[in-house]
């Protein structure tokens, strides 16, 4: 981990020179599979947005990059939350790919002991925060345990249909807002509680109603849902 790649004249390789190489392996398994390819390594948002990976998800043979530490780290505390503006790299990573013509594939993993409040917890606030930069190039992917088997495809969270998105995301009343035509979409990445307005009753994940006002917890996400929708 503590080495430097060199070439063969003792050269120290570039992180550029690196992703211009794996990305001629990459276009060559393309062509030869006649498959899009899926890139990996970037990882968060932060390090999207370091101008040493920046050509990485711009690879022509890339139709999505995976980001795996999206919204947390793995094995992080179950309680420790990216600061607002950590979390907003990732967010802002989904809309910068898609505008790019490209797509993240991204990942989030808990993997610590948590009781299922918890997980429901990160399951709908990293949904929530993926739901507001995602225009339909990217994936989203929650693993709830270190156990393989933990995706849940057939989660309740993981089926929801929030329809089109008819606006791009934006802050408002102290959280963020994106609003779908089957679902509002709020997410707080804070440490102080919002209570902000509705303009509509809701349904919400767990198949209450919500209408006038909503309290948005710290570091939660809301995804509600049109009735009906």
């Amino acid at each position: 981990m503590s080495g430097v790649p060199v070439h063969a004249d003792g050269r120290a390789w570039t992180a550029n020179e690196w992703i211009a190489y794996a990305a001629q392996i990459s276009t060559s398994a393309a062509t030869a599979l006649g498959r899009p390819q899926y890139g990996n390594g970037l990882g968060t948002g932060e390090r999207y947005f370091t101008a040493r990976y920046a050509s990485w998800p711009l690879v022509p043979p890339n139709k999505q990059v995976a980001a795996e530490g999206f919204a947390r780290n793995a094995r992080g505390d179950i309680n420790l939350f990216l600061t607002e503006a950590l979390w907003k790299q990732d967010v802002d990573m989904i809309v910068d790919a898609e505008a790019r013509g490209k797509g993240m594939m991204t990942l989030t993993k808990l993997w610590v002991p948590a009781t299922e409040a918890q997980r429901n917890r990160w399951h709908e606030y990293t949904l929530a925060t993926f739901l507001l930069g995602t225009g339909g190039r990217s994936m989203f992917c929650f693993l709830r345990s270190e156990d393989p088997a933990s995706v849940e495809m057939d989660h309740p969270y993981n089926t929801i249909d929030p329809g089109q998105p008819t606006t791009a995301y934006r802050k408002w009343q102290g959280v963020y807002r994106r609003d779908f035509t089957k679902a509002l979409v709020l997410v707080n990445p804070t440490t102080t509680d919002r209570k902000v307005a509705l303009p509509r009753s809701y349904r919400t994940l767990g198949g209450g109603t919500v209408q006038g006002t909503i309290t948005v917890r710290p570091n939660t996400g809301r995804v509600l849902r049109v009735p009906g929708g």
